[in-house]
This record gives C-alpha cells, sequence and structure tokens, in this order.
C-alpha cells in the first residue's frame, strides 16, 4: 500500500482534501506558455495528440490515477464537466502518470468509469514532468491558441456537495470568456520512476 493511500485514507474517508507533500518536477509549465505537442497512447492502442488540426475552444488534460482515492473522488466531477463543456468546445483529455498503474489498470479503471475522454499512458512522466504536475487529480486548461491558462484543482472538497470554490468550472468559465484565473492542486502524488 502506497504511504500517501495509508496516510490519506482515513481523511479522505472523512471527507477532508488530503494535501501532500509535493516533490519538485523537473520542470514546470507556466501560466501563459504554450507547451510542447506530445502524442500518447490510449489503452485501446490509439494515439491520441494535445493539439488538433482544428483547435478546440480549450483544451483541457486532465493528470488522474486509478488507485488513488483522491482521484476517484473527482470522477463525476471530471465527467460531468467533460460533457456540460464538451457541449461549448471544450476538449477533455486525461493522463495517467502514475509508474506502478499499468496500460491493463487504466484501460479497466476507464471502461469501469465510463469516461467520456480518452485516458492515455504518460510513460516514464515525460509530460507530467515537463508540465510539473505533482498530484491527482490536477488540471491545466489550455485556450484556443494552446497557451496555458490555468493550472490547479478541480474544487475545494472531496465531498461535492461540500463544494465552496468550483475552480475548475470557473476556470473554464474564465478561459471561454478570455480571463486567467489559477489555484494549486491537491491529491495524491505522482509516483514517478
Amino acid at each position: 500500500m502506497s504511504s500517501c493511500f495509508r496516510l490519506a485514507l482515513p481523511l479522505v474517508m472523512a471527507g477532508l482534501v488530503v494535501p501532500v507533500a509535493l516533490q519538485a518536477a523537473p520542470s514546470s509549465l507556466k501560466i501563459g506558455d504554450k507547451p510542447e505537442n506530445f502524442t500518447l497512447s490510449a489503452p485501446d492502442g490509439k494515439q491520441h495528440s494535445l493539439f488538433l488540426k482544428e483547435a478546440p475552444k480549450a483544451t483541457t488534460v486532465l493528470f488522474i490515477s486509478a488507485r488513488c482515492p483522491i482521484s476517484n473522488r473527482y470522477n463525476g466531477r471530471m465527467i460531468e464537466f467533460a460533457q456540460q463543456y464538451g457541449q461549448k468546445g471544450v476538449r477533455f483529455i486525461a493522463l495517467n502518470a502514475n509508474d506502478p498503474e499499468t496500460m491493463e489498470d487504466i484501460d479497466e479503471h476507464a471502461k469501469r468509469i465510463g469516461y467520456p475522454f480518452p485516458v492515455l499512458r504518460d510513460v516514464k512522466n515525460v509530460v507530467a514532468d515537463k508540465w510539473g504536475a505533482q498530484v491527482t487529480p490536477e488540471a491545466f486548461v489550455l485556450d484556443q491558441q494552446g497557451v496555458l491558462q490555468y493550472h490547479g484543482r478541480i474544487d475545494d472538497q472531496l465531498a461535492e456537495r461540500k463544494v465552496t470554490s468550483p475552480d475548475l468550472k470557473n476556470a473554464l468559465d474564465a478561459v471561454l470568456a478570455g480571463k486567467k484565473p489559477e489555484t494549486k492542486a491537491t491529491g495524491c502524488d505522482i509516483k514517478r520512476i
């Protein structure tokens, strides 16, 4: 059992957000930066790139985990946002950068949860390291030009009914309106190689 899971589970069960000590990532994407394009595989073998020929109004990249109890508490909200904002021209993709989680783990998890977006394997944490992703779940929102406008958490509470700061929703609304909010992400640390 991972130390994050052992330490976080009693607090997660109580509905509390559990911040973890963050390790420094080799580099970090900053607001206003345009990340390099990437192409990663989904469990079905399909390749997905960050940038498309026809740019969506915004792109949300979520770092998630099949095993993190905090990430899994947000599954319903991630699905809801993808469905709601997909209708407004926002594209969602998820990346799993956790070294211990296999492609089979990712496939089983994605099918069981029913994500309406692809879940891609970030082998050797390449994108997580370049972007500075530290926890799951963690959200990045790019505008139509592919420039990072938001990096942070989904919201401020594990228990959806207690949310007082819907950060990702606010960020998506702001990005679609040309504004640039930012908050910190909290969750289980990404298990790097």
